[in-house]
């Protein structure tokens, strides 16, 4: 198996369901009628991403090349010549030697108002990376 799909963000609810099958928490707050609609919103979201696994990097950091994508600590990201040639060094992709580097997001946003890759939402709270495998 190997990634076909990364940087799928799930709300709250999608999570508990993908990581445990759980839909406890949606009749606390939502009446019966509501978390039958919510169920079948997760569900058929979930229908949609087979073979989900957290993603959420929480130890380490990682940088990103932005050409070749590979991603590295940045301890080992060579430093070379600033290609805008002010003198200056810069880390590069240890892969390509590209020296334009992103900082990957940690798996877990507190507080985002950013949809849910799973059932579409875009209601305030915690958003958790996954990344879908496939053959």
């Amino acid at each position: 198996m190997r990634i076909i799909a990364e940087d799928i963000w799930l709300c709250q609810d999608c999570l508990m369901v993908a990581v445990n099958g759980d839909y406890t928490g949606l009749d606390y707050y939502l009446t019966p009628e509501q978390a039958a609609r919510r169920v079948k919103e997760i569900d058929a979201g979930l229908a949609k991403l087979p073979h989900l696994v957290p993603d959420f990097n929480l130890d380490e950091e990682e940088w990103e090349c932005l050409d070749c994508g590979k991603r590295a600590k940045l301890i080992d990201c060579p430093l070379r010549p600033d290609p805008d040639g002010d003198g200056g060094l810069v880390h590069s992709c240890p892969d390509c030697a590209f020296t334009e580097l992103r900082r990957r997001e940690e798996g877990f946003k507190e507080f985002s108002w950013n949809h849910c890759g799973c059932c579409g939402s875009h209601d305030a709270g915690s958003r958790h990376r996954f990344a879908q495998l496939g053959e």
